[in-house]
């Protein structure tokens, strides 16, 4: 793939990439999956490769890596001071974009609850009807807490970790198991659960985790092209490049809006 990276930029240099750009794109995408692991090893290579190509596939795939770890950078050391203004200043429009989309979800995850008779169930009007309610929030409630916390604590150099949003969207026993849930509350009911005590118990589980599931969909949107799992991806991979925010594209926009000139009649 190397020879690729070689080939577009003689053919640019001389004028002639539009001839020859085809048999690239042609040659490259032969490559499928094996494209894509190239791309994760070596994101801002890719990013770089992508804007002489003029591909988004490429250049989104690339910067879902890059902007999914930032400002974590395991790659070549310095290789971030080497990348043109214009591509830094899109990885950093996309970090502040994800952090804006991930503080909203945060922030709706925290307050998160269950009503009764359309009223917010919480501490403040707690009663013996509200208790089985209360105590599923709070139990599903302490759990995000305490993964938040260790997700945060153990990031290696600010490197984002995405596998407790993952574990949320699942929902069902991917965390919280309602065993676990049944047993705490079993022992603060003095070990006697009516059936009706365990029903409830387990609807209003299900409800707090279906909520939590559609909140965190935006974040576990896979754009990276490959297995999560399989290439232990932790970090999320859900950046949007949008067609009109490609380097190449934007830049031609740029020229064409400052080539318009005002004409007085």
């Amino acid at each position: 793939m190397v020879d690729v990276e070689l080939l577009a930029k003689a053919a640019s240099s001389v004028g002639y990439f539009e001839f020859v750009k085809p048999h690239i794109y042609s040659y490259l995408y032969n490559f499928g999956q094996e494209m894509y692991i190239s791309i994760f090893r070596d994101p801002p290579r890719w990013l770089k490769i992508s804007c002489a190509l003029k591909s988004g596939p490429v250049f989104r795939a690339a910067i879902t890596h890059i902007v999914g770890q930032y400002p974590y950078w395991p790659w070549t050391p310095g290789s971030h001071d080497q990348l043109p203004d214009e591509l830094y200043s899109i990885i950093k429009q996309k970090v502040d974009e994800l952090s804006v989309v991930k503080s909203a979800i945060d922030s709706s995850l925290f307050v998160s609850t269950l009503a009764d008779e359309d009223q917010r169930v919480s501490f403040f009007n707690l009663d013996r009807a509200s208790f089985n309610a209360w105590f599923v929030i709070t139990c599903w409630r302490d759990w995000y807490c305490h993964s938040f916390s260790q997700v945060n604590s153990a990031r290696h150099d600010s490197k984002s970790n995405a596998s407790m949003y993952r574990l949320m969207a699942q929902g069902g026993g991917a965390y919280l198991p309602l065993a676990s849930v049944v047993e705490k509350l079993r022992e603060f009911k003095g070990g006697n659960l009516a059936p009706a005590d365990l029903e409830e118990a387990a609807h209003n589980l299900r409800i707090m985790k279906e909520y939590a599931a559609e909140q965190v969909k935006p974040l576990c949107v896979n754009r990276s092209m490959l297995d999560i799992d399989e290439h232990g991806i932790d970090y999320f991979t859900c950046i949007d490049v949008a067609e009109s925010q490609l380097p190449w594209i934007s830049k031609d926009n740029m020229d064409e809006t400052q080539g318009l000139a005002v004409v007085h009649t």
